[in-house]
């Protein structure tokens, strides 16, 4: 029987591991490769028990639209990647509180402590895969807005070329799929839209999606384009130029707080190296000298002393 407990201890406590290890990945689709065809959407439906899992736990509309925009952000499309993520996170926070309560009833003695390291436990894996999912999603989109100047300069090429804008599209896909695969997939579900409503609409999405004010501009450009029917070569330049100085300003903002930066590690981390070896030798012969000096003084006193008491007997 005893064995029997050992084992289903192991099981379990190897079970709560591997969920707590798995709540650090959010997973998201990869970027398709240039030969297969794009294909974001699942319309398979949600079981009915994966919503009661993700409504288990309230949750904020505010919390609720972050995570929304977060999952755009990281190249989730899929029409129920919210509830599916709420029901994986409450299912993990569920697991580890079933398996303290297991374990709380296995072991009374430490009984409190594992009820906290439970709660800590629920804590985390209630945040950290949101943190990590907003800081993933902030990597693809400065990746997407470090490649956008480049295929800027292309469109407004292709434009000034005599293309028509969806034509230019479909070339800036085709050049980004190579060096891009993120940029490229963005541009193939703005071709995509824009075949059905209009580019400056599907610029909008874009912008919408990504949670990026440039974008937007860009479809007000396009927008306002359509309209009066002007070229927008000229107005993808000055944007592309705009976006490169704003990188230019960020790098030149970091680096002025370098120096600040570079101050803790330096008196921190090289300071004491740095008196040790200027100021190491100077106070050791400053010891030998005060030893010898005082020891000098010493043996005078105790000399002179006996030569008193040797002259006054």
């Amino acid at each position: 029987m005893n064995d029997l407990i050992v084992f289903c201890s192991i099981v379990v406590a190897a079970f709560a591991i591997f969920a707590m290890l798995d709540a650090f990945r959010v997973s998201r689709p990869s970027a398709l490769p240039p030969s297969e065809p794009l294909d974001l959407l699942d319309e398979e439906p949600v079981p009915a028990w994966v919503g009661l899992l993700a409504r288990a736990i309230p949750q904020l509309p505010v919390e609720k639209q972050r995570l929304q925009r977060d999952l755009l952000r990281i190249g989730d499309y899929q029409p129920h990647s919210l509830v599916r993520y709420l029901a994986i996170r409450n299912a993990r926070i569920f697991a580890v509180l079933v398996v303290a309560a297991y374990f709380a009833v296995l072991l009374p003695v430490f009984r409190s402590l594992i009820m906290i390291l439970s709660v800590c436990a629920a804590i985390v894996l209630y945040a950290i895969p949101g943190l990590l999912m907003h800081r993933k999603g902030d990597a693809r989109v400065n990746g997407i807005m470090r490649a956008l100047p480049d295929s800027l300069d292309i469109l407004s090429m292709c434009l000034s070329g005599g293309l028509q804008v969806d034509d230019s599209m479909r070339h800036l896909t085709r050049f980004a799929n190579v060096n891009h695969p993120e940029l490229a997939l963005e541009f193939e579900i703005l071709g995509r839209q824009a075949a059905a409503t209009s580019s400056s609409e599907a610029m909008n999405r874009m912008g919408t999606r990504l949670d990026v004010p440039e974008i937007r501009s860009l479809g007000l450009l396009l927008k306002q384009a359509e309209r009066l029917g002007s070229s927008v070569s000229q107005g993808f330049d000055e944007l592309a130029g705009s976006l490169r100085r704003a990188f230019r300003q960020k790098a030149e903002a970091r680096s002025n707080t370098l120096a600040m930066q570079l101050l803790f590690p330096v008196v921190f981390c090289l300071m004491p190296p740095i008196l040790a070896i200027l100021l190491g030798p100077p106070l050791i012969e400053l010891k030998d000298h005060l030893s010898s000096n005082l020891v000098k003084s010493h043996i005078g006193k105790a000399n002179q002393v006996l030569d008193d008491n040797a002259s006054n007997p």
